[in-house]
């Protein structure tokens, strides 16, 4: 099959586009979730969590949920989609508030999360145990 027949949408002067401009996205994507990885890590170490925790699927969201106060229950909730999004809204409000930011802050961590979780890793903020209430 032709490339010209997969995307007929793509003028075919600007052809020699796709591979470069795929390989850039591919990268700034992959660059994009290390980053986020690595902060995930520092934020858990910050805590007092094994940073190796923020890798493993499923665990991490126990973790985060259990970094920032919430019961061990409330991990079932993120299984029910409209709750789980109304519980991580919640749970990265309360983040920000467990390393003493403003509430602008954690709101840009719901709204912008890739680039206001690098910031709350790598900044001095300390952790202040979080408690359920």
């Amino acid at each position: 099959m032709a490339f010209d027949q997969i995307f007929p949408w793509l003028p075919g002067e600007y052809m020699f586009l796709a591979l470069p401009v795929g390989i850039l996205l591919t990268g700034l994507l992959l660059s994009i979730a290390v980053t986020y990885g690595i902060s995930l890590w520092l934020i858990y170490a910050k805590a007092g969590r094994a940073g190796c925790l923020a890798m493993i699927p499923f665990v991490n969201a126990y973790v985060l949920l259990r970094i920032v106060g919430l019961p061990r229950w409330s991990f079932l909730l993120l299984f029910l989609p409209p709750i789980s999004l109304a519980l991580l809204a919640w749970m990265w409000l309360r983040l920000g508030r467990a390393f003493g930011r403003s509430l602008i802050f954690s709101i840009g961590l719901i709204v912008l999360n890739p680039f206001f979780v690098p910031l709350l890793a790598f900044d001095e903020s300390a952790y202040a145990r979080a408690t359920y209430k």
